[in-house]
């Protein structure tokens, strides 16, 4: 499940996202080496408004990702430091909505593609893992248009973004279950915001 909100810089507008969805996950560990390959589908839906002009409607929201990572870890006088590489691919699928003159509104299909490097410094105390991390990504794509009255309106969130952010993983719960917390908030030329999310995990 995912919840979010988009301001626009200048503007009374905002979007506001409700999506559900289910993911795949792959993985490979070797000593200091971990790599990843995930798939995730996800569908809902976005309420658009902007007062000014007079819309508030909803519209249907559809999305599939795919991503892979790669990082390596080195230990060292209790720490561990972990640089790591990202590449995410989403293609997103929009259904239209009308204003509030009833004037239909159009909205392509949307794509990313966002390349990301981190490094991430951490420690494990008494079963509770600790950490730090750094990083910066890139928005290749990232282009949307809208169309309204014969007339097309464009957006781009392209551009580099940088992260600061932390977490923790409390790893002895007991019946093979762990829980992670990691918070991040992201800025740069396009975009900005905070990310938070908690998880429980079951390994066997």
């Amino acid at each position: 499940m995912a919840q979010g909100r988009v301001d626009f810089d200048g503007s009374d507008s905002k979007l506001d996202l409700s999506l559900y969805g289910a993911g795949v996950y792959a993985g490979y560990r070797a000593g200091g080496l971990k790599a990843g390959l995930v798939a995730q589908f996800l569908a809902g839906s976005g309420d658009y408004s902007a007062p000014y002009q007079g819309v508030d409607d909803d519209f249907g929201l559809t999305s599939l990702g795919l991503a892979g990572e790669a990082a390596w870890r080195f230990d060292f006088a209790g720490l561990y430091l972990e640089p790591s590489g990202r590449l995410a691919y989403v293609h997103s699928w929009s259904g239209d909505f009308a204003d509030g003159a009833d004037v239909p509104i159009g909205l392509d299909d949307s794509q990313s593609l966002v390349g990301r490097l981190a490094v991430e410094l951490g420690t494990r105390i008494d079963g509770v893992a600790p950490y730090l991390r750094l990083g910066v990504s890139r928005e290749f794509l990232g282009d949307s248009e809208a169309s309204a009255s014969g007339l097309t309106f464009e957006t781009s969130t392209r551009g580099t973004a940088f992260e600061l952010g932390g977490g923790l993983a409390v790893l002895d719960l007991g019946n093979n279950l762990s829980l992670h917390l990691d918070a991040g908030y992201r800025f740069g030329e396009e975009v900005s915001g905070l990310d938070v999310q908690a998880a429980l995990k079951l390994s066997w």
